[in-house]
C-alpha cells in the first residue's frame, strides 16, 4: 500500500504523483491518509505549496496541526506525527504499520519503528471521506 512512497527524495513543495521520485512531508502524510480512505487533509495544507521560502515557521506549522488534530498517547495508522529534529526545527511523519513513514530534507523517505520523542496527534477529521 505505501512500498512506492518508500525511497523518495524530499523537495519542498512536492506533491506525490506516480511519475515522480520526490515528495515533502505533507504530501507524504496527505497521501498515507488518502490511501488508507481517509480525509487526506490536502486542501488542509495548501498554503505550504503557496509559499515561496523552503523553510516554514515552525509556529505556523503548529498552528495548522492544533487546527486539524488533537494530541493522543493511542497512536493508529493514519495519525500525524512530530518528530524532534537535530537542527532545533520538526519533522513530519505518518504512522503505518506500527511505525512512522517520514522524510527528512538530507534523506529519502523511509518507515521506521516508532521511537521516543515523537509525538502523536490523530486528525478531527479521521473518518470523514474525501
Amino acid at each position: 500500500m505505501i512500498n512506492d512512497l518508500i525511497g523518495l527524495r524530499h523537495e519542498s513543495g512536492a506533491n506525490f504523483s506516480p511519475n515522480k521520485q520526490t515528495i515533502d512531508c505533507f504530501a507524504l502524510f496527505s497521501e498515507t491518509r488518502r490511501r488508507l480512505g481517509l480525509y487526506d487533509y490536502y486542501d488542509d495544507f495548501k498554503w505550504v505549496y503557496n509559499t515561496s521560502s523552503d523553510t516554514l515557521p515552525v509556529i505556523k506549522i503548529f498552528r495548522q496541526i492544533k487546527k486539524i488534530a488533537v494530541p493522543t498517547n493511542s497512536p493508529r495508522d493514519g495519525d500525524l506525527v512530530v518528530l524532534p529534529a537535530k537542527t532545533g526545527g520538526i519533522g513530519l511523519g505518518v504512522v503505518i504499520n506500527d511505525g512512522i513513514l517520514t522524510i527528512t530534507d538530507k534523506n529519502l523517505s523511509f518507515w521506521r519503528p516508532m521511537i521516543s520523542g515523537a509525538k502523536f496527534w490523530t486528525p478531527i477529521n479521521e473518518t470523514r471521506l474525501n
